[in-house]
């Protein structure tokens, strides 16, 4: 696997290991209390183990191997009376500017890394040596790699070394995108206002802001990428956990770890990760009894996989379990008082997340840990809160899968603003299959042909009960979103006045306030002369227009 990624997240952590096991070499000179020893001695120990398992997972095996030696070392001094000697710390100080020779190499993406072989056999030598031997303290670890011959004391005073990479608190880079969000408002209005009325300068001088403020946008963006890994690196306790207080056995695979996606999506993609996890271990994994008689091997498996699709990343959570009842499904959701032609004209598929309803209980299968379609509901809202979508597969006796398409930054999105009467309104460009226009006549039976196909129309105004004088034509944005019936479409025409500029519109969440609850938006941006815009959310507006209770 290609670690190149983390190379700089490598280097950040090994770097600050390796300071303090410096401040530890240099407080075991001065004289302590036995526990004080014995507290710096563990943390080295710590410290050592650390960049011994990064060295590991990244490949760089002269510097795993040096750093076990070391920490075989300091474990000799473990759980006994003695402490090392001035030649043990002296030794070790050596060891340890051979080490930051090597990670000077990679980080430098040097051809060979230093030759550590003849420092290794004298390290290993310290701890037999007698404390007053002059073969106990290794040779300089400039000399051993070869890459500089000034004299070693010389080296190690002249050079100060500060961190290439700094840990900078998540809200940092919140605030920074904010900012960078409403200058990139500010910027549009700017620009039409130019356009309309600026010179040739002027439009050069919008055009130059322009790029260098996406430069801006890209940069900050970047900085906020997590990979998937990080999200998922607690979830084996939690499975182990999970599966022990429902008396099961349970098989974690990870994958796509190396993933990446912004900060923010992330964070918000935790409780409902660990939700789906929950349901999968309490109630798709069987007991291991049932498993082993129906052919099943005894410990079920649990799936979390992540791919990128388009700027999208999706996230699969899946399950070998005995899946979901969809039959019975459909009969709560009816008793629940969804309409029984709704559920009737439903695909399997479409049925399936009718678990999401609030309200809607299997209830003879809700344990303490979870329940199918208890708090479902909150997964569903909490993913699409942040733009992405929700599918179910499963299959009786097989298991069930859980598919998460989540955009890869939240934050800042690109945009049409679209008119409907007086209202503008925003639709996140990555919705849109196509936009074209269409005559009144074309669309009066409430579909409108495109390339042979009839696509049912959407009109805002109705939905949003917005004052609309009749007009000749409207556009129509060919909106991709879940098939909603039984031989239906998956594309849906939204029908606007019309559709103004693309822009990248920094997206503000709904949370708390009289809009929280609202089912037709996602969130909302300040446009540059202070109008709030609110995005449209494309999935629920087509269920609605459908007739499906939300």
């Amino acid at each position: 696997m290609d670690n190149s990624q983390y190379k700089e997240l490598f280097l950040t952590e090994t770097n600050a290991h390796l300071a303090d096991i410096e401040k530890g070499l240099l407080s075991l000179e001065t004289p302590g209390d036995d526990s004080s020893v014995k507290g710096v001695i563990d943390d080295l120990f710590r410290h050592y183990h650390s960049i011994k398992g990064m060295c590991a997972s990244m490949g760089y095996d002269v510097l795993k191997e040096f750093a076990h030696v070391q920490e075989g070392l300091l474990d000799s001094f473990r759980g006994s009376k003695l402490t090392p000697s001035p030649d043990v710390v002296g030794g070790l100080l050596t060891s340890l500017d051979a080490m930051k020779s090597v990670v000077d190499a990679i980080e430098a993406d040097a051809e060979r890394l230093p030759d550590l072989t003849e420092i290794t056999s004298k390290v290993k030598a310290l701890a037999t040596a007698e404390p007053s031997s002059a073969a106990a303290a290794p040779a300089s670890p400039i000399e051993q790699s070869g890459l500089d011959n000034e004299p070693p004391a010389t080296k190690s005073e002249q050079k100060l070394r500060i961190p290439t990479s700094m840990r900078v608190e998540g809200k940092t880079f919140d605030e920074l995108l904010r900012v960078t969000g409403d200058l990139l408002m500010s910027l549009s209005t700017l620009k039409e206002d130019i356009h309309k009325n600026g010179t040739i300068s002027m439009r050069d001088g919008a055009h130059k802001l322009s790029k260098n403020v996406e430069e801006l946008r890209e940069g900050i963006l970047k900085a906020r990428m997590l990979p998937f890994s990080n999200l998922t690196e607690n979830l084996p306790r939690a499975v182990r956990d999970i599966a022990k207080q429902s008396q099961k056995e349970v098989t974690l695979e990870l994958g796509g770890g190396e993933i990446s996606l912004d900060r923010s999506v992330l964070e918000k993609m935790g409780d409902p990760l660990i939700h789906l996890i929950r349901n999968a271990v309490d109630h798709g994994i069987e007991a291991p009894e049932f498993r082993e008689a129906g052919g099943k091997p005894k410990a079920g498996t649990i799936k979390v996989r992540a791919h990128a699709f388009m700027d999208n990343a999706v996230i699969e959570i899946s399950d070998d379990g005995k899946g979901i009842d969809v039959a019975r499904l459909r009969v709560k959701a009816m008793e629940s008082g969804i309409e029984p032609d709704i559920v009737k004209n439903m695909t399997d598929e479409e049925a399936l997340l009718l678990i999401c309803t609030p309200g809607l209980s299997l209830k003879d299968i809700v344990t303490d840990v979870s329940g199918r379609g208890v708090g479902m509901d909150i997964v569903k809202e909490s993913i699409e809160a942040i733009g992405g979508t929700l599918h179910i597969q499963s299959r009786a006796g097989i298991g069930s899968r859980f598919l998460l398409n989540m955009p890869r930054t939240a934050s800042i999105m690109k945009t049409f603003l679209i008119t409907v009467g007086d209202e503008v309104m925003g639709i996140p460009t990555s919705k849109i299959e196509k936009v074209t226009e269409v005559f009144e006549e074309d669309i009066s039976n409430g579909t409108v042909l495109d390339n042979g196909k009839e696509i049912p129309v959407i009109n805002l105004a109705s939905i949003f009960n917005i004052k609309h004088e009749p007009k000749k034509f409207y556009t129509a944005m060919m909106i991709r979103n879940e098939k909603i019936s039984k031989g239906g479409t998956p594309i849906s025409a939204i029908l606007a006045d019309s559709v103004g500029a693309e822009l990248d519109a920094f997206m503000r969440p709904l949370a708390g306030g009289p809009y929280a609850k609202l089912k037709c938006a996602t969130g909302y941006t300040v446009l540059g002369d202070g109008r709030p815009v609110f995005m449209l959310d494309t999935t629920n507006i087509t269920k609605i227009a459908a007739g499906i209770k939300l």
